[in-house]
Formats: structure tokens, C-alpha cells, sequence
């Protein structure tokens, strides 16, 4: 293993807890991978990726900022404070910072969020570009949430009415507990909390036309007439017959 002159900027962890600082040097090795770098104060060999991830103390380095090629000077005219801010901020990158941020400027597709709007955002934990962009679709989603269940409403709205029925109570606004996995709509219910029954009395008998549909015994058509509109009785379902467990007005058999 032969040393070649070159410091890596990296001081040697062992010999500054011995208060004797030394800068390490490259080392070639030709049969180990990775580089090595050796401490020529005490001898001490390391793997160079293995030494930085001990964080050990390092030169610091001077970035000499190089304006790009075919990019133009153009004076600035900024306040001394504003000035004195920004060396603080950006010591190293000031010109290449301020560049990037004109060019920003120069799309017409850029937003420019000013320190108010900026400093309220933040409070709410938004900081970056992408986290607007987050925040943006979120409730673009939740706009469209809420219009899907508005139609959603109307048209059940619509349906009911046009059968003559309000509109069931959601469960959410019932006073009783309701399981998170029961539907968002609940039968109409009596003083009493139970079901409501069939419009019994719409009708003094009701047959099988053959079909499997119950209509008046008598011929007539009470549907479509003036009074066609009908509710819920106040009081419990009439009993059942003990043949078929339909109400005693039904009439015919159903097979």
C-alpha cells in the first residue's frame, strides 16, 4: 500500500480526542474496494465511507459562486438591511439563489406567496410548493365529495316526493345510537320508536291480480285518483292472518 500526497479535508478522529489535530490523506489500495484514507500524526488507517459516517470534523469549504455562461448583469436596487439578510441567509449561493429565484419570477406559471400569507400557512403546517399543491387537490376531492351527495340528496328528495313520502330521517340526526355500518337512511318510525306500517286503511280489500301484484278489490284505481297521495298511519300494522302471515284485507292466494 503506497501513500499518495492529497488531503481529503477530513481531520482524524483519534488523534483530535488526543489533542493533537492531523488531517488524513488518501490511501491507494489495490486488492481493497473503496478508498482509504490514513492519518499521517498516528498511523491510523480508515475506510473513507466509514469515517464519514462518524461525522468526524471536516475543513470548512469556501464556494466560489461562477456565473453561468451566456447569463446577463443586471443591477438590483435593494436596502442595506435587505441586503445584510440575505448574505446572512445565503452565504455561500447569494448570486446562484438569487438567479434561480428571478427565473422563477419569469414563469408566467409561478405564484408568488407573500411573508403574511406565508407566515399563516406555515402556522397550519404548509411550508413548501408541494404541500400546497397537496392541500389544493384535497379539497378539490371534498368539493366534489359534497356535490356527489348533494344530487345524491336532491334525487332521493325528488323520489320520495313524488311518491308522497317526506324524506326519511338520516340516521346521523336520530336521537338513537346508530351502528357506523347501518345505512344512511332509516324507515319512518312512530312515537314510540318502532316502524311504521303499510297504509292499511287506503283500501277496504286488496286482491291478487294474478300477477303478483295487490291491487283494490273493488276495480277501482285509488292510486291515480285526486287522493292518490298516501301516509303513514300513526298506529302499529294490522294483525296477520294465521294462514299466510299477510293482513286480513288481503284477499287471493299468492302462488
Amino acid at each position: 500500500m503506497s501513500t499518495q500526497s492529497g488531503f481529503v479535508g477530513v481531520w482524524c478522529p483519534r488523534c483530535d480526542k488526543a489533542g493533537t489535530p492531523s488531517r488524513v490523506v488518501r490511501q491507494m489500495a489495490a486488492k481493497q474496494e473503496g478508498m482509504l484514507v490514513k492519518c499521517p500524526s498516528c498511523g491510523a488507517v480508515y475506510n473513507y465511507a466509514s469515517l464519514m459516517a462518524t461525522h468526524p470534523r471536516m475543513d470548512k469549504v469556501d464556494f466560489v459562486e461562477k456565473q453561468p455562461a451566456g447569463s446577463q448583469t443586471l443591477p438590483l436596487w435593494l436596502h442595506p438591511e435587505v441586503v445584510e439578510a440575505l448574505r446572512q441567509k445565503f452565504p455561500s449561493n447569494l448570486l446562484t439563489t438569487l438567479s434561480s429565484a428571478v427565473t422563477s419570477l419569469a414563469d408566467p406559471d409561478s405564484v408568488l406567496i407573500e411573508g403574511p400569507y406565508a407566515r399563516e400557512m406555515a402556522s397550519i403546517g404548509i411550508k413548501k410548493g408541494r404541500e400546497v399543491l397537496a392541500l389544493a387537490k384535497e379539497v378539490k376531492e371534498l368539493r366534489e365529495q359534497v356535490a356527489a351527495a348533494t344530487l345524491r340528496e336532491s334525487t332521493l328528495r325528488q323520489f320520495f316526493g313524488g311518491m308522497g313520502m317526506a324524506m326519511p330521517t338520516p340516521l346521523a340526526s336520530q336521537p338513537s345510537a346508530a351502528s357506523p355500518s347501518a345505512d344512511n337512511l332509516a324507515p319512518p318510525l312512530d312515537a314510540a320508536g318502532n316502524p311504521l306500517a303499510p297504509p292499511h286503511n287506503q283500501f277496504s280489500q286488496l286482491r291478487d291480480d294474478g300477477s303478483g301484484l295487490l291491487v283494490p278489490a273493488d276495480g277501482s284505481d285509488q292510486m291515480t285518483g285526486p287522493g292518490s297521495q298516501f301516509t303513514f298511519p300513526t298506529a302499529g300494522a294490522a294483525p296477520a292472518t294465521a294462514a299466510d302471515g299477510r293482513p286480513g284485507f288481503v284477499t287471493g292466494s299468492l302462488r
